[in-house]
């Protein structure tokens, strides 16, 4: 079994939360995955759970602001326009990699 002590640290973070544990942690330890989809497939997704306009527009905005900035900090791009199940099993995939090794 690897050691763990080394093996890349899984949070769902801000952009923010992981540049700073990328500094206490090291660049190699933390992995940043992105789960990216148009705002067209957010907005339908926060209108199907009940989101009010005010928190589709909030949204909108910062993702209009800061979609592309992030994206391009993280390590793995990961199209989340796939249903839940497909999306799931991706992410567990890679991190089972990160963790594991290939």
């Amino acid at each position: 079994m690897r050691d763990l002590a080394h093996a890349p640290l899984i949070c769902i973070a801000t952009m923010d939360i992981v540049e700073d544990l990328r500094l206490v942690y090291g660049f190699e330890r933390v992995v940043a995955i992105y789960l990216d989809a148009p705002f067209e497939v957010l907005e339908q997704r926060m209108r199907a759970r009940g989101d009010s306009e005010e928190e589709i527009d909030l949204r909108r905005k910062r993702w209009e602001q800061f979609d592309t900035e992030v994206k391009e900090r993280c390590d793995i791009v990961v199209d989340a326009t796939k249903n839940k199940e497909v999306l799931v099993n991706l992410l567990s995939r890679i991190i089972l990699e990160q963790l594991y090794g290939k």
